[in-house]
């Protein structure tokens, strides 16, 4: 699938620091050309102009069509990523089952941590509001197994790549 890489207005922030984004060549023409487009907050790209009543909308949820009880997904977890096939419509669950790792993680690997009065790794992975607890370890690369384990058995697909 093809993609184009779209600058942002030239009075925006992102202009200036030289950031662009993705779309898919296909969706080029009804969803970028002619509008106006900056960053919020959060480093997602939201429309900017009032052309069709989308300003302060998520691009990547006009995109995909999204229902309000649903978020949209960035399987690469890059928000300036709007490919349609980097997009996918899912629950706010499913959505966190894709975070990247936390700032103060230490051990690199999410749900994995080093417990300094067992003296182990502790590996524990949370699936429908529900904390389990995968073990604890010697070594960090057992720790880190547990966790791909869990995370291809209840996350499936939706698990961070």
């Amino acid at each position: 699938m093809s993609w184009i890489s779209c600058n942002f207005g030239d009075k925006t922030k992102a202009y200036r620091d030289g950031i662009t984004f993705l779309v898919s060549a296909e969706n080029y023409e009804e969803f970028v050309y002619g509008y106006r487009f900056c960053l919020d907050r959060d480093g997602y790209v939201k429309y900017s102009g009032r052309k069709d009543g989308l300003c302060n909308k998520l691009l990547h949820r006009i995109i995909m069509g999204a229902p309000e009880d649903f978020v949209v997904d960035h399987i690469n977890r890059n928000p300036l990523d709007n490919r349609r096939d980097n997009l996918r419509i899912v629950t706010q669950q499913e959505n966190c089952m894709n975070l990247t790792i936390s700032k103060n993680n230490k051990s690199g690997v999410p749900g994995v941590c080093w417990d300094k009065d067992a003296n182990k790794w502790v590996a524990k992975i949370t699936y429908k509001y529900k904390r389990i607890n995968l073990g604890r370890f010697e070594k960090l690369e057992d720790a880190t197994k547990a966790r791909k384990d869990a995370e291809e058995e209840y996350f499936g697909e939706f698990r961070a790549r």
